[in-house]
């Protein structure tokens, strides 16, 4: 059983949650029959089929003709819409709602699946599955599973299935399909109508990062934040912040301690240090995820891509309706085996917080607070792993700063490159030349993180 994700900008429905926007997914009806939910390109081929020994009935799509691109190259394609209601094409769908679908396939040919909205008779393309998540060909069923989410002006939409490929593909291939379920995410539901405006949950590092994010750890988050990493180890964890406000939100991410002791006014802090209580502070970085062009095409969908180290506020800003990301990486090099516990703690800097003076009318306490609170935990084992690699790796590439080097020390690389023609006359009349600049960075962050490198010209 193979499952995929599609988080794109598209799909809702009017019908109730659990109840199938697609009424023939299981392909009973003909193919000309005006109930048929289904419709093939005119330059390919579909048809019911009923496989052997089964008796089961399905759709078949199929490669019927070569073509030719705009550049002369072979081009083998299929396409088929799925979704029609009310002699319209499409499903009737709802603005900015997420929907859930489902399909089994198997066949000879790879597949793609896309989701699409119709609008005022022209179809626009959601944004389409990365190549590595593509409906790989067997002879399998393989259940496929996913989610859309529609646009703000959503009406109707189709669930698309594509077979596209060049001389790999030939004519005769084809995909079967089944079972085709299309429901509004229910979960999802429940969780903007909750009263919360704010939902937190750790996510895989893998996970599908396209926009608009909103992945599906944040429908039952659990309360606290668990995990658990070797010694020697980069341990990444990825937190998404889910606004489930109809305006766009800043939130201030901060992963603290506890707060210990009193303030002078003999009042509990509301800041704790940063980090993890016992975990080094310096090991800890903090980044944000931000939405990047997935390709540079045309058709421009983004996804959460870039990295970079989080801003001095530690602020990140979410769209209405949308989840950000913030990226934790814990270095567990040299740190003790234990427990380590703080707590992810998330402000919204749009939303009330009142203070009231205490009994003693000494200090101000906070009474209301729109801040979610998080418990983290990380637990190092006592699995220790090599800081040294097996096999030294030279990635063909110098270290142009720390981070650089840090990051090609922890995948192993041991051996850098000094370039030939550095070795010149002018070099050779400069003590501060390229080749002394390059020996000493490098010997430094060796130094740093107390590895052996060496050094080779080509």
């Amino acid at each position: 059983m193979k499952y995929l994700t599609l988080l794109a900008a598209g799909a809702a429905c009017i019908a109730a949650a659990g109840e199938s926007l697609v009424k023939d997914g299981a392909f009973d009806l003909s193919k000309d029959s005006p109930s048929a939910e289904y419709s093939p390109r005119p330059d390919c081929r579909f048809e019911l089929f009923t496989e052997d020994l089964s008796w089961n009935k399905c759709g078949k799509l199929s490669i019927s003709k070569s073509q030719k691109d705009k550049k002369g190259n072979i081009l083998h394609m299929a396409w088929l819409d799925i979704g029609r209601a009310d002699e319209k094409p499409g499903f009737a769908v709802e603005p900015d709602t997420f929907y859930d679908f489902s399909l089994e396939m198997k066949g000879v040919a790879p597949a793609y699946i896309r989701a699409a909205e119709l609008s005022g008779g022209a179809k626009t393309l959601l944004r389409r599955l990365p190549m590595d998540v593509q409906v790989k060909p067997g002879m399998e069923w393989q259940r496929v599973a996913g989610r859309f989410r529609t646009g703000p002006d959503a009406a109707r939409a189709l669930l698309c299935v594509e077979l596209w490929g060049h001389e790999e593909l030939k004519v005769g291939d084809y995909v079967l399909i089944d079972n085709v379920k299309v429901e509004r995410a229910a979960a999802n539901d429940a969780l903007f109508k909750s009263g919360r405006k704010v939902a937190v949950a750790a996510v895989s590092p893998v996970a599908e990062m396209a926009c608009p994010f909103f992945p599906e750890a944040l429908v039952d988050a659990p309360p606290e934040i668990a995990f658990r990493a070797a010694v020697n180890e980069q341990k990444p964890l990825p937190v998404a912040v889910a606004n489930l406000t109809d305006k766009m939100a800043q939130y201030r991410v901060v992963l603290e301690t506890e707060p210990e002791g009193f303030t002078v006014s003999r009042t509990v802090p509301d800041d704790g240090d940063f980090g993890l209580k016992n975990f080094p502070a310096s090991k800890i970085t903090v980044r944000e995820a931000l939405r990047f062009k997935d390709t540079d095409g045309e058709q421009v969908s983004l996804r959460l891509d870039p990295l970079p180290r989080i801003d001095e506020a530690s602020v990140i800003t979410v769209p209405a309706r949308e989840a950000g990301l913030v990226w934790f990486d814990f270095d567990t090099h040299g740190v003790e085996p234990g427990e380590y516990r703080g707590r992810l703690r998330v402000i919204p800097l749009g939303e009330q917080a009142k203070y009231e003076m205490d009994a003693k009318k000494r200090a101000y306490v906070r009474k209301v607070s729109s801040e979610t609170f998080v418990p983290v935990t990380l637990t190092v084992d006592p699995i220790f792993l090599p800081v040294e690699p097996v096999r030294p790796a030279h990635l063909c590439c110098n270290a142009e700063s720390e981070e650089s080097f840090n990051l090609q020390a922890d995948i192993g690389a041991r051996i850098f490159f000094m370039n030939v023609w550095w070795f010149n006359a002018a070099n050779a009349a400069n003590p501060d030349n390229t080749v002394a600049q390059s020996v000493r960075r490098h010997r430094a962050g060796a130094e740093k993180r107390g590895i052996d490198i060496k050094f080779f010209v080509k």
